[in-house]
């Protein structure tokens, strides 16, 4: 966050920077906003799928619907709802009594998200698609009483959906507005169950730097995709045929028969080929809808992760959702109060 410093120059310290300086400042605070957003992004992500589980959603009952709006405003800029059996849950090392998700789910899911998008580089942090309500993967835990069964699950993600979709404008609130907040299409026409771990007999596979192979892992752990016969909104209709050849035998922990599902397409596949589909579709989407995405091709933008401007500063407020003008403004602020005396530039001058 921008602050202007009132305390004045530090010791040892000269103003004025020099034009080659300004350069390499400016270079930086435009690689900063986008590193702030990383940052934020990975604070929301630990929050929702990390070893507590109070920022959870949760799937107490066969309907679904009883969640406040606030709990009901996660579900918008979702695309899927991965939802998560007690039998991956594993007890929570913080107190015994939170269940936390599996840190290889997590973290296969994230990796592959990324390779689909081949845009990894970590160190250009603008080259990453990391807007958290963007993020494939949203986890909701099946609670011991909650669906016993595929077409459950289904039935509540749909009546959960419907309640989510009618929430009126005045119930949002920071940090959610309307403005870059939906429930989208895709998140209501499939979802995806996680209900056991892949647990390998020899161990797991290891990278050259020693640590476990998460697209190993993504090859092999399964799980369960499922149509919700909900098309509206879509460019097209919504088909597994193409995942045949990659599926494998249902032997769903969930027993369900053609019937209670009602026509809905029910396939196994491996986590790496769930995100690949997921990803696809997505992209899909957005070459038919070009107004639902930025310059990146992202799904609207949340402006939760963008960082502020200061107090002191007069000019557009939506300056802060985009690197270049966030980048002006404080370069403005700093020419006037002096480089050393607002935060971010300070701090620019450190970092370079």
């Amino acid at each position: 966050m921008c602050v202007v410093d009132w305390q004045g120059d530090r010791e040892g310290i000269r103003e004025p920077v020099s034009e080659h300086l300004k350069a390499l400042v400016c270079a930086d605070l435009w690689k900063e906003w986008h590193g702030y957003r990383v940052r934020q992004s990975h604070m929301y992500l630990r929050e929702e799928w990390g070893v507590s589980d109070d920022e959870r959603l949760k799937l107490h009952h066969a309907i679904g619907c009883k969640l406040s709006s606030r709990k009901l405003r996660y579900m918008y800029n979702r695309l899927r709802a991965f939802y998560m059996l007690q039998s991956v849950l594993e007890p929570s090392p913080l107190d015994g009594r939170s269940h936390a998700i599996p840190g290889r789910i997590f973290a296969s899911i994230y990796q592959e998200w990324i390779r689909c998008y081949g845009n990894g580089d970590d160190n250009d942090p603008a080259s990453l698609v990391v807007d958290f309500g963007h993020f494939l993967a949203h986890p909701v835990q099946v609670m011991p009483k909650g669906p016993t069964t595929i077409s459950g699950i289904l039935h509540a993600h749909c009546s959960r959906c419907a309640k989510a979709y009618e929430l009126p404008p005045d119930s949002f609130s920071l940090p959610f507005s309307t403005s870059s907040h939906s429930l989208l299409a895709l998140y209501r026409a499939l979802v995806v169950i996680v209900d056991k771990i892949w647990e390998p007999l020899q161990g797991y596979q290891r990278e050259s730097d020693g640590l476990e192979s998460m697209h190993n892992f993504a090859l092999n752990q399964t799980v369960i995709i499922a149509c919700t016969g909900a098309n509206t909104g879509l460019s097209a209709l919504i088909s597994l045929e193409s995942l045949k050849k990659e599926s494998f035998p249902l032997e769903a922990s969930l027993p369900d028969d053609d019937t209670a599902l009602g026509g809905n397409e029910v396939t196994r596949v491996s986590l790496a080929t769930a995100v690949q589909f997921i990803t696809s579709l997505e992209k899909r989407e957005n070459l038919a809808n070009p107004n639902f995405r930025d310059e990146k091709g992202v799904i609207l933008h949340d402006d939760r992760l963008d960082p502020s401007l200061p107090r002191e500063y007069e000019g557009d407020p939506q300056d802060r959702h985009r690197a270049d003008s966030w980048t002006d403004d404080v370069l403005i602020l700093a020419e006037k109060y002096g480089y050393y005396n607002v935060f971010d530039t300070r701090h620019s001058l450190e970092r370079v």
